[in-house]
Parts: C-alpha cells; sequence; structure tokens
C-alpha cells in the first residue's frame, strides 16, 4: 500500500481525534463554569463522540467512491474501538457499565454512519 492511500485511510480518524480533543476542551469549560452533574457530563460525552464520529464520517465518504454510509459507518465502529482500547490501556474496566457501552457504540456507529450518508445523498 502506497503513502498516499495510507493517509486516506488515517485521515479521517485523525479529524474524529482533532474533533474530540476540541470537545472535550470545550467540555471541561463548561463544567467548570456550570458545575454540572454527572449525567449532564455523560450526556456531553455522547455529544462528543457523536459529533466526532459524525465529522469523521464526512471525512471518509470524501475518500471514497461508493457506499460512503458503510465506509462511516467502519469509520465509527473503529473510533469506538480506540475508546476501548483507550480505556482499557487507562485502568478501566468495561464490563461495569454493559449499557453505556452499548450505547456509545451505537452512537459512534450511527453518526459515522450519518455522515456518510451525508455526502452519499449529495452524490
Amino acid at each position: 500500500m502506497n503513502g498516499r492511500k495510507m493517509v486516506e485511510l488515517v485521515k479521517p480518524l485523525i479529524v474524529e481525534a482533532v474533533v474530540t480533543v476540541l470537545g472535550i476542551v470545550i467540555l471541561a469549560l463548561l463544567m467548570y463554569q456550570m458545575e454540572w452533574g454527572r449525567e449532564r457530563i455523560q450526556t456531553g460525552i455522547w455529544v462528543i463522540y457523536g459529533l466526532a464520529c459524525f465529522v469523521g464520517g464526512i471525512a471518509a465518504g470524501k475518500v471514497g467512491e461508493r457506499r460512503k454510509f458503510i465506509r462511516g459507518l467502519c469509520y465509527g465502529a473503529v473510533y469506538f474501538a480506540a475508546l476501548c482500547f483507550l480505556s482499557l490501556a487507562g485502568g478501566r474496566q468495561l464490563e461495569a457499565d454493559t449499557t453505556g457501552v452499548l450505547l456509545s457504540f451505537l452512537v459512534c456507529a450511527a453518526c459515522g454512519m450519518a455522515g456518510g450518508m451525508i455526502l452519499q445523498l449529495r452524490g
């Protein structure tokens, strides 16, 4: 695989990472200013996941010519897998909250697919 193709495959993941970092910084500032509770923070995290995967799905759709929504779905799933890996590497266990893990996967996959669908509809 040549270098250009590799950059095209990694670019949506980089876009997702940048959106995630920016979202976390904004969420941290909002938490500091408004003293949010656990539920609002968790909702904010899911919104960041969804937004990052949506933008990543758009970036993934720009790379592919066909089936952009499937490409977006795959990048949403890869994003979720990266989140799980980072959580496990940080010492957190995923078994404790199966519903939260499933919901996070659904948010990532659906929003990634939606980002790809936007480009699919545009042609």
